[in-house]
């Protein structure tokens, strides 16, 4: 499963699927978008790396 979305992860678990593992999605934080990662990282919880 590619997901940064705790709430989908446990939807997945939840069910009768099989996870067998999750692979992050990378995204580049640009200006542009740094907002709306900061969004779903604080207020969704959405597993997201820091800015580098």
């Amino acid at each position: 499963m590619i997901t940064n979305s705790p709430l989908k992860i446990i939807a997945i678990v939840e069910s009768n699927i099989r996870l067998k593992s999750r692979i992050p999605l990378h995204l580049a934080s640009t200006q542009e978008i740094k907002n709306y990662l900061n969004v779903k990282k604080n207020y969704f919880g959405h597993y997201l790396d820091d800015e580098k």
